[in-house]
């Protein structure tokens, strides 16, 4: 359901329950105006007939004041009654609608105020300086899903006051890569590349643009790398990245062109170098024995992944996720090498992560030897850590170019 439909539909209960009450009250109104309107004419009628009577001598004119003046004040009393009902019957409508609009309010203000945003983001920059140290020190490998969290909210309170900070954009948009939030990282570092081409901050953009892999996204990256090779031809990280964009757009000429600056500089047994050959002898149409080669040549996981039998599958959501990703345990990139992300399945389940899970060209299952395997069960597909989920890790060993196959058992509630 959209906002849209909720609010519509919120405007139109809020409309039935005041119909409920007032409707009645109405009613109600517009019987007592037309029982007093009747007895007015009773009188009026019963006056004259009185007039009649007196003419005829039927009755003295002493007897006709008495009744004329008995009438009229049994009318007056029975005016004041309904006033005094009317007045009772507003005053209750107008508490009825004030106790209904501070239920509303409440319930808006509830619902709506950034109260608790606004202490995480206070919490955040009060941690700042924490995280900041924890991050350049030794102890930036043990950097959790919530401390990146937290700076990220600290470096957008900055940035609401520095709003041409481009590398504050573009340590906000690695921090949502890092937490598989897709479009705001390339929105940030979008933002960091219209302030700032800077080497550092242009590769970032573009690896985020390739880490897509959406093909106007790709294109996009390899008509930025022609420009900036234009202005940086030095630059060989430009020429690397070209390459791998080429090559996803199966653009032989511009891969085979952008590699050739590359080829000397990187190892032999580089796997980036090593897709990129066998992505190119695809291209020329040596197929099946590249194909082969670059199979055999890359590292995967083969993962059973199963559930604890003291957890009620029940409380998984029914619209959830698996989301299976890896992550180096040796250094301070707690970037996904790899992820895979697919509807709730039933368990067990098998899932492969391979070098073509990689979020960022250039940082694969292949660039790993030792790995933190994990599995989580989620209610959208973010990879960040979110109350209510699900989660199994183990830690592996990887051999370059080989197959591992492992066991892997959710377990714990976050």
């Amino acid at each position: 359901m959209t906002w849209s439909v909720f609010h519509l539909f919120v405007a139109a209960m809020i409309t039935f329950l005041v119909m409920l009450v007032v409707l009645p009250i109405w009613w109600k109104r517009v019987a007592k105006r037309q029982l007093q309107a009747t007895n007015v004419a009773l009188i009026r009628q019963r006056l004259s007939e009185l007039s009649v009577e007196a003419e005829q001598g039927l009755i003295t004119e002493h007897d006709l004041r008495q009744a004329s003046d008995e009438l009229k004040l049994a009318l007056v009393e029975e005016h004041d009654a309904v006033e005094k009902d009317n007045t009772a019957m507003r005053y209750s409508f107008a508490v009825l609608i004030a106790a209904i609009a501070l239920t509303i309010g409440f319930y808006v203000y509830s619902n709506v105020n950034q109260l608790t945003g606004l202490k995480r983001q206070q919490e955040a920059v009060a941690a700042l300086p924490a995280l900041s140290e924890k991050l350049t020190s030794t102890s930036a490998a043990n950097f959790s899903t919530e401390d990146v969290q937290q700076l990220a909210i600290a470096i957008r309170h900055r940035l609401r006051g520095s709003p041409e900070d481009a590398q504050g954009w573009m340590f906000l948009g690695r921090l949502n890569m890092s937490l598989g939030r897709q479009d705001e990282a390339l929105n940030a570092l979008e933002k960091a590349f219209s302030i700032s081409q800077d080497p550092q901050i242009a590769t970032s953009y573009i690896q985020g643009l390739l880490a897509t892999g959406e093909r106007p996204r790709i294109a996009q990256a390899q008509s930025l790398l022609s420009a900036l090779i234009a202005d940086s031809p030095e630059n060989t990280n430009y020429s690397l990245m070209m390459a791998v964009a080429s090559a996803q757009l199966g653009d032989l000429a511009a891969t085979e062109r952008a590699f050739s600056k590359v080829d000397n500089l990187l190892p032999a047994n580089n796997p980036l170098k090593q897709d990129l050959q066998s992505r190119i002898a695809q291209m020329r149409g040596a197929g099946s024995s590249g194909a082969g080669e670059s199979e055999a040549q890359a590292t995967q996981v083969e993962l059973t992944i199963g559930v604890d039998n003291n957890i009620d599958v029940k409380t998984f959501p029914s619209q959830g996720y698996l989301v299976v990703f890896a992550q180096s345990t040796n250094n301070e990139n707690r970037m996904p090498a790899a992820v895979v992300k697919l509807p709730l399945p039933s368990f067990p389940v098998t899932v492969t992560l391979s070098g073509s899970d990689a979020m960022v060209a250039g940082y694969s299952l292949n660039t790993l030897s030792e790995a933190r395997i994990v599995a989580r069960i989620s209610a959208d597909e973010d990879v960040a850590i979110a109350p209510g989920e699900w989660q199994g890790s183990i830690q592996i060993s990887l051999r370059q170019g080989q197959s591992v196959q492992h066991t892997l058992t959710i377990d714990k509630e976050l």
